[in-house]
């Protein structure tokens, strides 16, 4: 049986946000690596006295590193990887006030963006020859992205 063109939306987006979610709880339980080495998650790994659900974990993040080209423990990747960051504010008083900030992270086939609702709260978006899917999540990304906003706008 073969996937309409709305399942594959809906698919992406739910497979979007589903990485994005194991990469936070990676993240999380990793926060205590000072720079995220790869060094670093290779001794959770062979350290025999760890968890052997934190020693899977570490695993998983390596091989997430090595698929997309991380260098680190952070969402910095997924920034400087998107294609476009949209930043939307308004000027009040003579002072930038940020509204939202949006990562194009593909285009065309199909177009996915993840909207920063809030700084917890992440909206990906996709679209798909008219169809359309969301799904709404709560990231560490979200912060990062209104952080850089913050730092970038005028």
């Amino acid at each position: 049986m073969t996937m309409t063109d709305k399942e594959r939306t809906v698919e992406v987006a739910i497979r979007t946000a589903d990485s994005l979610l194991e990469w936070d709880r990676i993240l999380t339980e990793f926060a205590d690596i000072d720079s995220g080495s790869p060094q670093e998650l290779l001794a959770t790994i062979n350290d025999e006295d760890e968890d052997e659900e934190r020693r899977d974990l570490a695993r998983r993040a390596l091989a997430i590193m090595d698929d997309e080209g991380r260098w680190s423990l952070d969402w910095w990747h997924d920034i400087g990887h998107a294609l476009d960051v949209e930043v939307t504010g308004r000027l009040v008083d003579g002072r930038w006030e940020l509204s939202g900030v949006a990562l194009l992270v593909g285009w065309g086939g199909p177009t996915v963006r993840l909207v920063a609702v809030d700084e917890f709260t992440i909206r990906v978006e996709v679209s798909w020859w008219g169809d359309s899917a969301e799904r709404t999540i709560d990231v560490g990304l979200a912060g990062v992205m209104w952080q850089h906003a913050e730092e970038v706008a005028p």
